[in-house]
């Protein structure tokens, strides 16, 4: 049974406003989440709309990412696949720079960041690094982030880590019991 999830920003940033609305199959195998954001602009930016359409391996990886940046000037589309032990393939042909990614980031939302949180099963006070395919601006542009993931506390209401990206502060991330994200710091919650 799908399950629908709407966000929406805390803040302003150089997007403008965002909502994204995502609908989560997690019967389905391999898993399967469809997404779309949509930001209003701001000055120095463009609103835009941003689509994904991602399968899971059944162990949690990323197996495809279909996305699309449309804006008023134009659509830029972007199809991934992965073999889920770190090679990935950009319509087909070997990226060879996101070799020993296993999963991505958009720039534009959260969801895909927390995925990973669903397969690692950390203990407590537990911490790990992983690089991750980041999906960056209207351009699509690809990149390697590293993100590190901590477990810092679990009860009846859900699990809370921090997840610190490069030199950036640890970001505090919050799941419900069933482990779908609740918010990412300031920045996004569920609505």
């Amino acid at each position: 049974m799908a399950k629908e999830t709407v966000w929406r920003a805390w803040y302003h940033d150089a997007h403008g406003e965002s909502l994204e609305q995502l609908t989560e199959d997690r019967a389905e195998t391999p898993r399967r989440y469809r997404g779309v954001v949509l930001s209003t602009g701001t000055r120095d930016a463009i609103p835009f709309r941003f689509d994904y359409d991602v399968l899971l391996h059944p162990a949690g990886t990323i197996r495809r990412a279909d996305m699309q940046a449309v804006t008023a000037v134009g659509a830029r589309e972007l199809t991934l696949t992965a073999d889920g032990f770190g090679h990935w393939f950009r319509h087909g042909v070997p990226v060879m720079e996101l070799t020993g990614c296993l999963d991505l980031s958009f720039w534009c939302s959260p969801q895909a960041a927390a995925w990973p949180l669903s397969r690692l099963h950390l203990d407590f006070g537990t911490r790990t690094s992983l690089p991750l395919v980041r999906i960056s601006g209207l351009q699509l542009a690809l990149e390697v982030q590293h993100l590190a993931y901590q477990s810092d506390s679990g009860n009846a209401a859900g699990t809370r880590y921090s997840v610190t990206r490069g030199d950036l502060g640890p970001d505090d991330v919050r799941l419900d019991p069933d482990g779908r994200l609740v918010s990412w710091s300031t920045r996004w919650h569920r609505v």
